[in-house]
């Protein structure tokens, strides 16, 4: 019997996320055509996928990122089917090393260097103002980007879910038959129901990925103002989908009409019952299985030109296009009040999809390329290439820097120590103390790389062609080489009797702890200097309320912190909030993630899995253990006798109120990076670099 391996991030939650629905499919195709299976997710998730897999007679292995190698020693695969390129690296590296005749075929689901491009150049507005052209990308995107290739040029083949991606592939990689295109499949049955029954307009989205949460805002705040009254009093619109937080339902409580349903166990009934489906995408990659699915039961749909990418639909005809919100707004209308479009609409779409995304269609496409995979030749990678490749986060890749570092700021107070210790139990980061000395070595080499190169070509730094940002890079993969390597001895030192359990630097020895995280309250207004010495980095952005913050604080020295009057409290805020804020908004959510800490607490797991989301890393159910207790924790008060002096109505009490109210009220806002914001905190440092060598040569 032939044996084949399927490897994913976690357990195939196919019943909220599309990627996992895709790979469910895969693992019913394989089953049918008589395949022994080993499934195994690097990380966890729901106990009752884990279950429904088992009932197919699959293997089932979870959190196996460490036992990948063993798994592959022992299982003697014909082939194996790895999805997402960041959780394929692993699995593909043990299978070249340990297993070199089983042919790999890895699922990239959607082109994610493609996506993250497009989120950085997005159309983005503040405060519902004009959508502008914002961005750049930065070294960071360049080392995901130079993973992502690489390891799809190591695999046998790679499945993408429209040619459109397939030829791309293929023409980076240079080679043709590289990519290979497999699409989404669905087999539901046309809606019962005829347009006179039917009312509601459809929005579906998994919000734990960010282009449906950009999707989301874009409806209720450009969108759903727009549409005439009596339409949207006939038509609300539902907002449908996974991991629907308390910010999402506070804006669609903030746009008239829009009502907040969340999960489902099914989709398929409100597509049904509904006159109007909307995919309103600003960016993304791929193909939108929620279309796929609207048009298969025949339920006419207004989309972005973005919604329809890789699906041979056109405006007019299977689809309403329109990308401005006013033009939007009108197919909107058009679709919920004529019935003669809506009914050739209806035929139109249903007859496009039938064909190419039907699943007996897509089962015949999965079992040839399966078998025309098993008759080529393995790809043999290089020794040198597995390591510098195919390791989680490549720390080998060399584009500029291999430091991929986690710090975590915000205001003191706000939780950044427990969050860093949450994040430190994942078996890839290391937890640290607080520091304070990387940004003033970002200062120094500063002033070393004005001096090596102040003389032109006659400077050592010029004579070589040593660039400053390169210059910078060296040194923080040279302090990200000190600290991994070092991590044996600071274990020694924290280990000891009486130590919390859910405090640990490492679970395991075998934990590989390639990148660390740092917590540093302060580091909030020197997010620009460390991404200089870092270009990997990330940064989340932990927000707490201004009210708990500053009660929090005059209270810090209770725990042997230093003592705060309300004035200085205010002010730490302030300062702190808004440089991190401002540091958002130049490099752009792909770079620097905001977590509020009411989401910390009140739904730890959601915050967990965004934070580790964001940083291209596995759930790990340990990174939940340390949110079980308090740590560092400065009792507060049961009455109000911890309040502010009723007199102190400073000009920074009230601007740090405002300032807390506003972000508060955002939901999981996204950005693209701003050059025009990024040079002014570039001038920002070099003036405050300015002033601290006039204060060093004065005193």
């Amino acid at each position: 019997m032939r044996h084949a391996l399927v490897w994913g991030p976690r357990l195939p939650d196919h019943d909220r996320q599309s990627g996992s629905r895709r790979l469910y499919d895969f693992l019913c195709f394989l089953r049918d055509d008589g395949w022994a299976i080993t499934f195994a997710a690097q990380g966890g998730g729901d106990e009752r996928y884990a279950r429904e897999v088992r009932a197919l007679g699959i293997a089932t292995h979870t959190n196996a990122g460490k036992e990948i190698g063993e798994i592959v020693r022992h299982g003697r695969f014909d082939i194996a089917i790895l999805a997402f390129w960041h959780a394929a690296g692993p699995a593909l590296r043990a299978l070249r090393e340990h297993s070199p005749r089983t042919r790999v075929i890895v699922d990239s689901v959607d082109l994610h260097f493609l996506r993250h491009a497009r989120s950085a150049f997005e159309m983005t507005g503040e405060n519902g103002g004009d959508r502008r052209r914002a961005g750049t990308l930065d070294d960071a995107y360049g080392v995901d980007f130079a993973r992502e290739l690489n390891v799809y040029s190591a695999a046998d083949c790679v499945l993408t879910v429209s040619q459109k991606e397939a030829h791309l592939i293929n023409d980076l990689a240079r080679d043709p038959e590289l990519a290979r295109t497999i699409p989404d499949c669905e087999s539901s049955s046309p809606s019962p129901y005829g347009f006179q029954e039917r009312s509601g307009i459809l929005f579906i989205g998994n919000f734990r990925h960010p282009p449906n949460v950009g999707a989301l805002e874009f409806l209720c705040r450009e969108v759903v103002p727009r549409l005439a009254p009596d339409v949207l009093e006939q038509h609300p619109v539902r907002v449908v989908g996974n991991a629907f937080d308390e910010k999402l339902a506070v804006l669609c409580d903030g746009a008239p009409g829009v009502e907040p349903v969340g999960w489902v166990p099914s989709v398929v009934p409100y597509i049904e019952r509904s006159r109007v489906s909307v995919v309103p995408l600003l960016y993304g990659a791929g193909t939108k299985r929620k279309l796929i699915q609207a048009l298969t039961i025949g339920t006419p749909t207004v989309s972005t030109t973005t919604g329809i990418e890789g699906l041979e639909v056109s405006d007019g005809s299977e689809v309403l296009v329109a990308d401005e919100p006013e033009a939007f707004a009108r197919s909107v209308e058009r679709l919920a009040t004529d019935e003669d479009l809506w009914l050739r609409l209806v035929e139109g779409g249903r007859r496009r999809v039938q064909g190419t995304h039907a699943r007996e269609h897509v089962r015949a496409l999965f079992r040839d390329l399966v078998d025309r995979v098993l008759a080529m030749p393995t790809k043999a990678a290089p020794a040198s290439a597995a390591k510098m490749t195919l390791e989680p986060r490549g720390r080998k890749v060399r584009t500029q820097s291999a430091a991929q570092p986690v710090f975590v700021v915000g205001a003191p107070r706000s939780g950044t120590s427990i969050l860093t210790w949450s994040l430190g139990q994942h078996p890839d980061l290391l937890p640290l103390e607080e520091s304070d000395w990387l940004p003033k070595l970002v200062a120094n080499l500063t002033t070393a790389y004005r001096l090596g190169t102040a003389r032109g070509e006659r400077s050592a730094l010029s004579a070589m062609g040593v660039s400053q940002r390169a210059f910078y890079a060296a040194f923080g993969d040279a302090v990200d080489e000190v600290i991994v390597t070092h991590r044996r001895r600071f274990e020694e030192l924290r280990a000891g009797p009486g130590g919390d359990p859910r405090f640990k630097i490492s679970r395991a020895p075998s934990d590989p702890k390639l990148r660390w995280v740092d917590g540093t309250p302060h580091y909030s207004k020197h997010v620009y200097a460390l991404s200089r010495l870092f270009p990997g980095a990330r940064f989340v952005h932990l927000l707490r309320d201004v009210e708990s913050v500053t009660r929090s604080l005059i209270h810090f020295h209770k725990v042997g912190g230093r003592h705060f009057t309300w004035q200085e409290a205010y002010e730490r805020w302030l300062e702190n909030v808004t440089s991190a804020v401002a540091a958002e908004k130049a490099l752009g959510s792909e770079t620097v993630l905001r977590i509020s800490h009411a989401d910390l607490t009140g739904d730890p797991e959601t915050a967990v899995r965004r934070c580790l989301e964001f940083l291209g890393e596995p759930f790990a159910p340990a990174c939940l253990e340390p949110l079980q207790k308090t740590i560092n924790s400065s009792s507060l008060p049961s009455d109000r006798s911890g309040d502010p002096p009723l007199n102190l109505e400073t000009a920074v009490k009230v601007r740090a109120e405002e300032l807390s109210g506003a972000l508060l009220a955002e939901a999981r806002p996204s950005y693209g990076a701003d050059p025009n914001r990024l040079a002014a905190l570039e001038r920002d440092f070099h003036q405050a670099l300015v002033r601290l060598e006039r204060s060093a040569s004065s005193g």
